[in-house]
């Protein structure tokens, strides 16, 4: 039978949502809408506001601050003094002020007194170095440094690497694929502006085109 979970007596936990076996230390604030999973840990003078789903053993490590928005999923670790950055933060935009998902990805390596802006994605087991500055998506299992962070390895070898890696989960689509509800008739005769598909992340911007799917005809040059 899981223990219950245990808050230590000089943190401040407004929450009822925390799970089994999760470990509050002293100094911490967590405020009443946060949901927190079963055996995490979260070190001591770690903030986390109303708007944060935290999975199952996750670790926050000691000044970590997590900001509305952010998705933590199972057994990520976050640094010390860790920053997610909170869309809208300045006093006058604060009524006009959304909600933007952070997703931090199963596994997820996030090193210390590392810095991520709102609405971003980390994929599953990459690796944030210690102070990176994180600006864009991070595909899976890649390892990013610096400021602004950078792409400069893999957790796996090239004849191993995971093949989830290739795909767009962690890539922002800039124009939706046949999406035939943004044509533009452009007035001139039957011309239209047709978008095509964009996927963006650190690692580029990459667009792909099908003519048989994303356009009416077959080009027969391109610029």
């Amino acid at each position: 039978m899981d223990k219950p979970s245990f808050v230590h007596e000089h943190a401040i936990c407004e929450s009822h949502q925390i799970g089994d076996g999760t470990h509050i230390a002293a100094f911490s604030q967590i405020l009443p809408g946060a949901v927190i999973g079963n055996h995490c840990q979260i070190k001591s003078h770690v903030f986390i506001d109303n708007d944060v789903i935290i999975g199952n053993n996750v670790i926050i490590d000691c000044g970590a601050q997590l900001s509305d928005g952010l998705r933590v999923m199972d057994s990520v670790y976050i640094g010390p003094d860790t920053n997610f950055d909170k869309p809208g933060h300045s006093s006058t935009l604060v009524e006009n002020r959304h909600t933007v998902e952070t997703i931090i990805n199963e596994r997820a390596h996030i090193s210390a007194n590392v810095t991520l802006l709102s609405g971003i994605t980390i994929g599953h087991g990459a690796i944030i170095s210690a102070g990176a500055v994180v600006t864009k998506n991070v595909p899976p299992n890649a390892i990013v440094t610096g400021n602004p962070a950078e792409i400069t390895s893999y957790t796996s070898q090239t004849e191993n690497r995971d093949p989830a890696m290739f795909t767009s989960q962690a890539a922002t689509v800039i124009h939706p694929p046949h999406d035939t509800g943004t044509r533009t008739d452009l007035g001139i005769g039957n011309s239209e502006l047709w978008p095509l598909p964009v996927f963006d992340d650190m690692r580029g911007s990459l667009m792909v085109t099908e003519f048989s799917r994303d356009l009416p005809f077959i080009p027969e040059r391109c610029f």
